[in-house]
């Protein structure tokens, strides 16, 4: 016997995600503006890391790639955590300032020991791409917040062979 399954789960969800829709933020500002900004930020971050396990999945990056990639995810998320956490705590600009650093440095650290390393060019390209929408998203963060950025390491390769 097969049983009817209920779709009024689906039904809660998207209609909870229309009321938060029509209804906006209350707040506006520049807390509001980074706060938006951070959740592209989290979006792309993980559009990055499911593009890069499906390259893994499919035999583009190896293991060694991989497990540089996934390491240099990892510490650009815990990095913006911290940031974000300092916002909620309303911290002050020198923290703040400090913890957005240390978010760009982590970025930096993931394109030049992760993708630049990557031997695929397609995959390398791909992952490029993901990275530079992250570092432009960090930028907007970055002038939300009015703290200072740095230039990123640029996350478009030199061209090479494909392989």
């Amino acid at each position: 016997m097969y049983r009817k399954r209920s779709n009024t789960g689906l039904a809660v969800i998207v209609t909870f995600a229309l009321a938060v829709t029509l209804a906006g933020c209350p707040t506006k500002g520049p807390y509001h503006d980074a706060v938006t900004a951070e959740h592209d930020f989290t979006t792309v971050l993980s559009n990055f890391q499911k593009a890069e396990m499906a390259e893994h999945t499919n035999g583009r990056i190896d293991a060694a790639e991989h497990q540089k990639l996934e390491a240099g995810v990892e510490k650009v998320g815990n990095v913006a955590q911290v940031l974000v956490a300092g916002l909620q705590a309303n911290a002050g600009t020198v923290t703040i300032q400090g913890e957005f650093t240390a978010i760009e440095n982590a970025l930096n650290s993931l394109v030049v020991d992760g993708v630049f390393s990557v031997k695929n060019a397609q995959s390398q390209n791909l992952l490029a791409i993901l990275v530079k929408s992250i570092q432009d998203i960090l930028q907007n963060i970055g002038l939300s917040l009015s703290v200072q950025t740095t230039t990123p390491i640029t996350a478009v390769p030199a061209t090479k062979g494909a392989n």
